[in-house]
């Protein structure tokens, strides 16, 4: 052999580290391009929850204006209708709203909390895995979210009941009927 003649294994051999070299190339752009456009979905997932959350918040907070000053928050858990105090109101709006959002609600079942702010919007807060909430919002806007710490719901549930936080709810029917 004097080094000219045609040897079809070396020639298998370079076709092999070609086409190696070709997968190395190709994946040098392919995971930093990929693990980019994760970053960026991710990023742009996040701003457009809280944007949302902030919609959602300023159209929630304008529901509960509505309902202090019309006496028409109306809140029913477990066939019980009770009319929310001023006081309870707030302290839901300072609930849901200091929770923040953990994600965006796809449905499921589980015990809820009805809100009727008499004005057509309503709030359901369904009780999710682990006492955790995710709220429904039916308004000008439809939101879902997924909201809370441990426990919150437990504790959403005291304020809207007939005992309150610290003040007292009333009756859905006391009104109605002196009213």
């Amino acid at each position: 052999m004097t080094g000219r003649e045609y040897d079809p294994d070396y020639v298998k051999r370079c076709r092999r580290r070609a086409k190696l070299e070709k997968i190395k190339y190709s994946l040098f752009w392919i995971v930093p391009l990929a693990v980019l456009l994760v970053i960026a979905f991710a990023l742009a997932f996040q701003l457009l929850l809280r944007s949302a959350w902030q919609k959602f918040s300023w159209e929630l907070a304008w529901d509960i204006v509505y309902a202090r000053e019309n006496d028409s928050a109306r809140a029913t858990y477990a066939g019980e209708d009770v009319r929310l105090s001023d006081h309870n109101c707030n302290s839901v709006y300072k609930m849901i709203f200091d929770a923040d959002p953990t994600g965006i609600f796809w449905g499921g079942e589980g015990e809820t909390i009805h809100i009727d702010f008499g004005n057509g919007h309503t709030l359901d807060i369904i009780n999710t895995i682990g006492e955790r909430c995710a709220v429904v919002y039916r308004g000008e806007k439809d939101y879902k979210f997924r909201i809370g710490v441990q426990g919150m719901f437990s504790k959403l549930v005291i304020v809207t009941s007939l005992e309150g936080g610290s003040v007292p709810n009333s009756r859905w029917e006391e009104k109605d009927a002196s009213g």
